[in-house]
């Protein structure tokens, strides 16, 4: 009789299936922060945490349809605190991710949270949640 598991070749599709759909164990649970603690040559971060009283601000909604706005346009080496609002109760939008900038953060349940950025470099970015699967693109000039 063979197990019920499935193979390691199909889990990753599985996870992929489901995870978009589904609401995970931490909605309910404790926000967790993670942020990375490296940036790379793309980004940095505001000098000690520190954030200017005058940082453009921008609230990004995350929806069962996605981010909305889905573009962002930023500029060059100016500080931007993106404000996230996930209302969705989906599991694979309870994390963020912006890989050129080495960003990395939960996204708790109709709990607001805020990502200070500065983007060193012109071009385009994803911003995508965990799975890469919902995107939005960011524009810097």
């Amino acid at each position: 009789m063979r197990p019920l598991l499935p193979s390691a070749a199909g889990f990753p599709l599985l996870l992929a299936i489901v995870g978009c759909n589904q609401p995970s164990a931490a909605d309910n649970a404790a926000p967790a922060d993670k942020a990375s603690t490296a940036a790379p040559e793309a980004a940095k971060p505001a000098a000690d945490g520190a954030i200017p009283a005058d940082a453009k601000r921008i609230e990004i909604a995350v929806v069962d349809e996605g981010f909305s706005p889905s573009t962002l346009d930023l500029k060059k080496g100016e500080t931007v605190v993106l404000r996230f609002n996930r209302t969705t109760k989906s599991g694979c939008l309870n994390a963020i991710e912006i890989p050129d900038l080495g960003v990395k953060k939960e996204l708790p349940l109709n709990t607001p949270v805020e990502v200070a950025i500065t983007p060193q470099k012109e071009g385009k970015m994803t911003l995508q949640c965990w799975m890469a699967m919902v995107k939005a693109t960011i524009n810097v000039t």
